[in-house]
C-alpha cells in the first residue's frame, strides 16, 4: 500500500501530506508489532530452548513481556501463554494477564468471533469465555453503504434487518455523497424489492425509507425535483410508489 501511494504521488506530480502520514503510521505500526513479537518470542524460548529448572526465570519473562506487549500478542499466543501459566502453577497471573489482554485490546467485533477459529486454536476455557463475552457484548459496526452497494450481488437476513432500521437521514447521506456507476448500482439495488413479489415487510421498508430520503433530496433544487420522479418519488403527492420505476433510465 505504501508503494501504490508513492506510485500515485509521482504520478500526480505531489505528495498528499495526510496520505503519507497515515500509511507511515501503519508501516510504523507493523515494525513495532515485529518488534514486538520479537521480544515475546525471546521469553517463549527460554521455555523452549532448555531443559534447565528455571521456571521462575521462564514464567517472570513472560509475564514481563506479556504486560509491555499484550497489543501485539495473537489471541493463539495468549492462550498458549494463560495455559502454560495455569499448568505451572501461577494461575493467578494467568488471569491478570487475561484481564489485562482483554481490557485494554480495542479490536472489532470479528477479532473475538471464535467460528473464526478454524483449528481450534483457543483451547482454554477462560479465554474462550472472555472472547465469547466480548464478542457479545461489542457491537457490531457494519459498512452500510457497503451494504447498500452489494445488494444487486445479494443479501443476508441481517442485511436486510440493518437497512430496514437505519435513519432516512443514513440514506440520504448515502445517496448525496455518491454519483456516476456507484450511483446508479445504489438506487437500483435499493428500488428492485419494488419489483419482487413477494418483498418482506423488511424490503418494502428499505425500499420505502429510500424514496423518503429521495423526497428530501428533490424538495433541495429544481433539478434534483425532476431526478428522484423517475424513482416514483412526485412531490406533489404526500408519498408515491411506482414499482416499474427503472433507476437505470435516462
Amino acid at each position: 500500500m505504501q508503494l501504490i501511494e508513492i506510485l500515485l504521488s509521482v504520478q500526480r506530480g505531489f505528495f498528499d501530506p495526510e496520505e503519507i502520514k497515515k500509511h507511515a503510521s501503519t508501516l510504523n505500526e507493523q515494525v513495532k508489532a515485529t518488534k514486538a513479537d520479537g521480544s515475546f518470542e525471546e521469553a517463549w524460548r527460554l521455555y523452549h530452548d532448555s531443559f534447565a529448572n528455571n521456571k521462575d526465570e521462564v514464567l517472570n519473562a513472560l509475564y514481563t513481556s506479556f504486560m509491555k506487549n499484550y497489543k501485539y500478542i495473537t489471541p493463539t499466543n495468549l492462550n498458549g501463554t494463560v495455559t502454560l501459566f495455569k499448568e505451572l502453577g501461577r494461575p493467578e497471573q494467568a488471569a491478570e494477564m487475561l484481564a489485562h489482554y482483554m481490557a485494554n485490546r480495542n479490536e472489532n467485533r470479528e477479532f473475538y468471533d471464535l467460528s473464526e477459529d478454524p483449528f481450534g486454536s483457543i483451547t482454554d476455557p477462560d479465554v474462550r469465555a472472555a472472547f465469547e463475552a466480548k464478542y457479545a457484548q461489542t457491537e457490531e459496526k457494519r459498512d452500510i453503504r457497503a451494504i447498500i452497494m452489494n445488494l444487486k450481488d445479494g443479501w443476508r437476513d441481517d442485511d436486510l434487518s440493518t437497512l430496514a432500521s437505519i435513519a432516512v437521514s443514513d440514506f440520504k447521506k448515502i445517496f448525496e455523497e455518491t454519483s456516476g456507476q456507484e450511483l446508479r448500482r445504489i438506487l437500483s439495488g435499493v428500488f428492485q424489492f419494488d419489483r419482487i413479489a413477494n418483498a418482506t415487510p423488511q424490503m418494502q421498508e428499505i425500499a420505502k425509507r429510500a424514496r423518503l430520503a429521495l423526497r428530501e433530496i428533490g424538495g433541495e433544487s429544481d433539478i434534483n425535483r425532476r431526478r428522484v420522479k423517475r424513482f416514483g418519488v412526485n412531490l406533489d403527492d404526500q408519498y408515491s410508489v411506482n414499482p416499474e420505476a427503472d433507476p437505470n433510465s435516462g
